[in-house]
């Protein structure tokens, strides 16, 4: 193989070598700014769901707490509306599972919160008489003892609402040092690349020193102590090539010179 076509060859494998290094390293930083989305994303809709739901209890409360001040058997409206959108928000939490951990706490006072509210607001019983009066008056459940139970379900469901808010900051600190790991993996393969590179144009350097420079420097010499000395001229070169072939040229040159002399 003749060494235009080596040096061709080893030139254009060192290009596809950085084509190869450049694609990868697109590749990772994709995926870098990829993950970088995912961790902003799923810690907006986090605080968002968060929101939802505190939201949602809120209304219930005001609605209960209405309820009670005011006597009535039933919560109004809002009650509904605020569980409605408690439910929404919890429902969506539970399906993309952004902070599993600090979710099954809201989990667990959401069950009791509502175990206590749904129990007073079970059916109530039929109407009693009134013993001033005689009256038939609806039936009321004990406000202070049912205030007694449910402020403390709805201070902890409250809590474990506002630590699923919280939550996405740890989140975003796990999330930050994978990103971290991936922008060691996205710099690798372009410094494994570069040493590559290196490693090639070492090779190509003594490539063309043994097989191009030095042997053209003995051609050369060669040549001049035949022209100042008339000392044969014989340099040696190795295999079969383009600089072989310039050496027998020049021989041939030579041979024909002597020729014509004669």
């Amino acid at each position: 193989m003749g060494l235009r076509k080596r040096i061709s060859i080893g030139f254009m494998s060192l290009v596809a070598l950085l084509f190869f290094a450049v694609a990868i390293s697109v590749a990772e930083l994709g995926r870098l700014r990829s993950d970088a989305r995912e961790i902003v994303d799923a810690g907006k809709r986090g605080n968002d769901l968060a929101a939802m739901m505190m939201s949602g209890l809120q209304k219930q409360n005001s609605a209960i707490l209405r309820m009670v001040a005011t006597e009535h058997i039933t919560p109004d409206s809002e009650y509904d509306e605020g569980k409605k959108e408690f439910e929404n928000a919890y429902a969506e939490a539970m399906e993309v599972m952004i902070h599993g951990t600090d979710l099954d706490a809201v989990t667990t006072a959401e069950e009791n919160y509502r175990s206590v509210v749904e129990s007073y607001l079970s059916p109530a019983p039929a109407p009693i008489t009134n013993d001033s009066t005689g009256m038939l008056e609806p039936f009321r459940p004990d406000a202070k003892k049912f205030l007694e139970e449910y402020l403390p379900v709805y201070y902890s469901l409250d809590e474990a609402v506002k630590r699923y808010m919280a939550s996405p900051q740890s989140s975003i600190a796990r999330r930050t040092a994978m990103v971290e790991d991936n922008a060691y993996r996205t710099i690798t393969p372009s410094i494994i690349t570069l040493l590559v590179a290196i490693l090639v144009v070492l090779m190509f350097h003594f490539f063309i020193d043994i097989y191009y420079i030095k042997p053209v420097l003995r051609i050369n010499k060669s040549l001049e102590q035949y022209l100042a000395t008339r000392v044969p001229f014989a340099p040696k070169v190795d295999g079969e090539n383009e600089i072989s072939g310039l050496r027998d040229n020049i021989e041939k040159l030579i041979e024909l010179q002597k020729s014509k002399k004669a």
